[in-house]
């Protein structure tokens, strides 16, 4: 019984198969994938840049925030002495 199935799904895959063909690769295709891909490096590269720069920015407002709050806490300090 078993057997009998494999036998009867492999045939019907082989024969459901072979009305199906694979598309060759044209010309618009290939210019398509081209532009796509340019567009995906273009935006990437775009993004990145902006988000490092974001990163840049959040470091120094930190870096300045820091100093501002050293500067308060010390006088603060001299005060108390």
């Amino acid at each position: 019984m078993n057997r009998k199935l494999n036998n009867q799904y492999f045939e019907t895959k082989k024969t459901h198969k072979e009305g199906y063909k694979k598309n060759k690769l044209t010309l618009k295709r290939i210019i398509i994938n081209v532009i796509i891909t340019f567009l995906l490096v273009f935006l990437y590269n775009k993004f990145s840049k902006y988000l490092s720069n974001k990163i840049e920015q959040n470091k120094a407002k930190e870096t300045s925030s820091y100093i501002f709050i050293l500067k308060k806490n010390q006088k603060k300090q001299l005060c108390i002495i």
